[in-house]
């Protein structure tokens, strides 16, 4: 099945614009405060973590290594159930002298402008390659919907319009103690939306595809190939690599450690995570 350039593009629009309307309206405090300053809502905002690796990584982790695909999910998890040796005092530095970037966390630490400036420059050396997947990943589904969509002009739409967000809503010259609530607000919203498209999609393939689990489960025997690839190992050197990475995710991804650290400073969020 696949959908004409014009129609994709305009859900996307459509879909993005609704997400820019959700954050004004939250902004405005036209929704209960309750609602809008819940912790569950900063928990499920951390969903951003999971971009274009945890669609195609992931399953490209589970295809060649059956389980060890866990290993994108256990990492983070490991480190907020450890959340009072790791997250806890970098909490508390970051509040007690406003600090927003792990730039700056460095700075602070070694009392060196010179060492945050290189930290901002790895930094940015680590994540430019990350944000080009994900505009890739966009991209290249966009093609397999549409196989005539313009996936360099598609991609310059999705940055423009994730720039212009950003600026937005991101960026602001209010005061530093001033949270992006609604912003926390329309991720959470997104995430939930996610999970119900994914929990829809696993249904789907369930009960419309195998008809039942009984029916996943013979097919998982008539096709022993299939389970052999599950119970494949990873080699213990990269399975310690990954699980270090996603380990250090929190702290080492500028947008993770945003919401995290800048703006969910009063800590209910990670005790519920």
């Amino acid at each position: 099945m696949t959908f004409d350039t014009s129609t994709l593009i305009a859900v996307c629009v459509a879909y993005l614009a609704s997400l820019y309307i959700l954050t004004w309206i939250a902004e405005k405090r036209w929704l209960p405060t309750s609602l809008v300053s819940h912790p569950s809502v900063a928990v499920l905002s951390l969903g951003v973590y999971c971009s274009a690796w945890a669609y195609y990584g992931a399953p490209g982790l589970a295809a060649t290594h059956g389980y060890g695909f866990l290993v994108y999910y256990v990492g983070i998890s490991a480190a907020f159930v450890l959340y009072p040796l790791m997250l806890r005092p970098f909490l508390r530095v970051t509040k007690s002298h406003q600090l927003t970037s792990l730039a700056d966390v460095f700075a602070f630490r070694y009392k060196s402008r010179w060492v945050g400036a290189l930290t901002a420059v790895f930094m940015a050396l680590v994540i430019l390659p990350l944000l080009m997947v994900q505009i890739e990943a966009i991209a290249n589904a966009s093609q397999i919907l549409s196989p005539q969509t313009p996936t360099a002009t598609l991609g310059l739409i999705f940055s423009a319009i994730v720039v212009l967000f950003t600026l937005r809503f991101g960026a602001s010259t209010k005061a530093q103690d001033d949270k992006h609530q609604s912003l926390f607000f329309a991720l959470a919203v997104d995430a939930v939306l996610k999970l119900i498209i994914l929990l829809v999609l696993g249904a789907t393939a369930i009960f419309a595809v195998f008809h039942s689990f009984s029916g996943l489960s013979e097919w998982l025997d008539a096709h022993p190939s299939i389970m052999a690839t599950s119970e494949q190992t990873m080699t213990t050197p990269s399975w310690s690599i990954l699980m270090v990475l996603f380990f250090l995710a929190p702290l080492t991804m500028p947008h993770m450690f945003h919401l995290l650290f800048r703006e969910g400073q009063n800590g209910k969020s990670l005790r519920l995570v």
